[in-house]
């Protein structure tokens, strides 16, 4: 079977990005007076964690932020595989699932974590929803992945007809 590739366009969500600038505008602030006070107590090591949490603090939102605006997610549907790269951040992320261990698949409704420890901040629009996987991994665990960036209504039918199709090859 052929593969088919699907291309997931950003869906910008204007509360947690103005969140997000705001935020970073902040620590963009905090960070030269960190730097300075560094500079004057070098020996003094809670200044350099401090600095140093900071710096990685304003990395990670910088990565939130280029995924608000350009992040896109490239689903492709091998003959025994499904690919689902997350391109326009800092970092991007490949993840790969075989069709033959997934166990589940879950439509839910988006839900905007601004933090992975954070609770999460629901923003509910109609038209959009999330595909949860449900699947074994290369150890045997049970593991979840969440694909799409709150994926139209259209779209999901699309994708879940693909895994469908995919996995009744097998």
């Amino acid at each position: 079977m052929e593969s088919k590739t699907i291309v997931l366009s950003p869906k910008i969500n204007w509360r947690i990005t103005l969140f997000l600038l705001i935020f970073e505008l902040i620590l963009t602030g905090f960070i030269p007076m960190f730097f300075c006070v560094l500079i004057e107590y070098p020996e003094d090591l809670a200044i350099v964690f401090a600095v140093l949490l900071m710096v990685i603090v304003w990395i990670t939102v910088l990565d939130m932020l280029l995924w608000q605006f350009r992040g896109k997610e490239i689903l492709v549907f091998n003959s025994d595989i499904l690919i689902a790269k997350q391109q326009g951040r800092l970092f991007n992320r490949n993840r790969q699932i075989e069709y033959e261990k997934i166990n589940n698949l879950f439509i839910e409704d988006p839900q905007t974590y601004i933090l992975c420890f954070a609770v999460p901040i629901v923003f509910k629009r109609k038209d959009t929803k999330d595909i949860i996987v449900s699947y074994k991994d290369k150890k045997d665990r049970n593991r979840e992945a969440r694909i799409g960036q709150r994926v139209l209504l259209k779209d999901v039918i699309n994708i879940e007809q693909q895994i469908s199709n995919y996995q009744s090859v097998k």
